[in-house]
């Protein structure tokens, strides 16, 4: 690949993410990336993005490219807080456990309102999909407790390639 220009937009930028998406690896058919950028995202018949109501303010997601030239790797990682611990959580905590065997692909809308697909890139397709590494949660010791009566995850993956963002057209179908 040739050195690329940049331009930088002279907009506003907005840290944080609104929305979050997920759906086991196995069921992402194919996709179709043009010009760096997912157009088109084909699960299995039969098969959804299920929506993540996580607490506001809380959803993270990060890429930390280490190595030098061509051999850089980037860890991806979506972290999550969620209130109120209840069945329907555990349910949903044990739920992302048991499909980490196999992996995740997610897609996050940060605060510009660019989406990003993490757990699929053009090379590895969806065979280096998130696993949950970490699932916490804790009753607080006291009613203040800012994090009290809340259960935090983390998942995660590793590949040689960066998050893809979506054309938008993409997220309007496939969501439960």
């Amino acid at each position: 690949m040739a050195l690329a220009n940049y331009a930088k937009a002279c907009s506003k930028n907005t840290g944080g993410n609104s929305t979050f998406y997920i759906v086991e690896s196995s069921k992402v058919a194919s996709a179709t990336v043009t010009a760096g950028e997912i157009t088109a995202l084909t699960l299995t018949t039969g098969s959804v993005f299920f929506t993540v109501d996580f607490d506001q303010d809380t959803l993270i997601r990060t890429q930390e490219g280490t190595g030098s030239g061509d051999k850089i790797s980037y860890v991806h990682r979506i972290e999550a807080m969620f209130s109120q611990l209840t069945v329907a959580l555990n349910t949903f905590r044990d739920s992302l456990a048991d499909e980490s065997a196999c992996g995740l692909v997610a897609m996050v809308k940060d605060g510009n309102g660019t989406w990003w697909v993490v757990g699929y890139n053009e090379t590895d397709l969806a065979t280096r999909g998130l696993k949950m590494i970490q699932d916490n949660d804790t009753s607080g010791g006291a009613p203040a407790d800012e994090d009290g009566g809340k259960a935090s995850i983390i998942l995660e993956s590793n590949s040689g390639f960066l998050d893809l963002p979506v054309n938008g057209t993409v997220t309007t179908s496939g969501v439960a």
